[in-house]
Formats: structure tokens, C-alpha cells, sequence
């Protein structure tokens, strides 16, 4: 017969797996879908917030000789639960970070240049990480090979256009 404590564990086991599955579908699923997963994340995270708090009582409850065993296991089930938290924050963060240079490139894309008087140039700020990460490596391998050793770095990049 399985007791409480053991069939707990069991059922968080199987929420931290039904968790990491909706995980994986985050940055696969449209805009469209991704509120009502995020609800659900947050509806099984709940759940499991829930039963580890269970989980934390039980543990004291168990006979001496299996209470470190059963702390042990409440314990990885908890650690494995933040990870999962720890990604969801991370995925979030991707995705907002990826919205936004998306509605950076549109108002990009939307402004309208003219000719600046006196013959100047039109500077650019382009807040993207991926040019952002292409213009320091190049950076980098300029001061490698005129230098020998990394001088300086830069982590700002303008886009130069010649409006005559």
C-alpha cells in the first residue's frame, strides 16, 4: 500500500512532467495561443506550489528512519520545480525581448528620412541583439589581429546612411 507522502510525490512528478511538455511548446505556439498556455503554466505551477507545502508537512510526519529520504526526494522534487520556473522566466523574457525588436524594426521600417541640410548623415540606433552580438565579434576579431589581445569592445551599433 502507497502512503500519502509516496503517492504525492508520484502525482508532482507527473505535474513536473505535464510543466516541462508545456514548456517545450512555449516558443513553438503563435501569438495567439501563448496567454492561455502561459494560464495553464500557471494553473499546474500552483498546483505544485500547492502540494510541495503538502509535501513539506508529510515529511515531518514520516517515521525517523525514512524522514531524510523523504526530505531528499521533496527536496529534488522542489529543486526541479524551480528549474522549470527559472526556464518559463527565461522563455519569457526571450520572447518579450524578441516582440520588441520586432516592433523596433516596424517603427524602423515605418520612418520616413530626408535629406539632413549642411549634407549630413542620418545615424541610426538599432537596439538588436543579433547585430548587436555580429558587431562585437567583429569588433573582436579587428583588435585580435591588429593587436594581438582584445582592447576594447563596443557594444553600441549605428547605422550610417549617406541621405545624399
Amino acid at each position: 500500500m502507497m502512503s500519502t507522502l509516496e503517492r504525492l510525490c508520484h502525482e508532482t512528478d507527473s505535474q513536473l512532467r505535464d510543466l516541462e511538455s508545456r514548456l517545450s511548446q512555449y516558443e513553438q505556439v503563435g501569438e495567439d495561443f501563448v496567454m492561455n498556455l502561459e494560464a495553464d503554466i500557471q494553473d499546474v505551477s500552483g498546483k505544485i506550489t500547492a502540494t510541495l507545502q503538502r509535501l513539506d508537512i508529510l515529511v515531518d510526519k514520516e517515521p525517523f528512519s525514512r524522514r531524510q529520504n523523504s526530505k531528499l526526494r521533496v527536496d529534488q522534487i522542489r529543486y526541479d520545480f524551480q528549474h522549470l520556473k527559472s526556464a518559463l522566466r527565461q522563455l519569457q523574457t526571450r520572447r518579450a525581448q524578441r516582440l520588441q525588436e520586432e516592433n523596433q524594426r516596424r517603427e524602423l521600417l515605418a520612418t520616413d528620412f530626408s535629406k539632413l541640410p549642411n549634407g549630413g548623415h542620418t545615424a541610426i540606433q538599432i537596439q538588436d541583439s543579433e547585430l548587436r552580438h555580429h558587431s562585437l565579434m567583429k569588433n573582436v576579431n579587428k583588435s585580435v589581429v591588429r593587436n594581438g589581445i582584445v582592447t576594447a569592445t563596443r557594444w553600441d551599433c549605428t547605422v550610417t546612411i549617406d541621405a545624399s
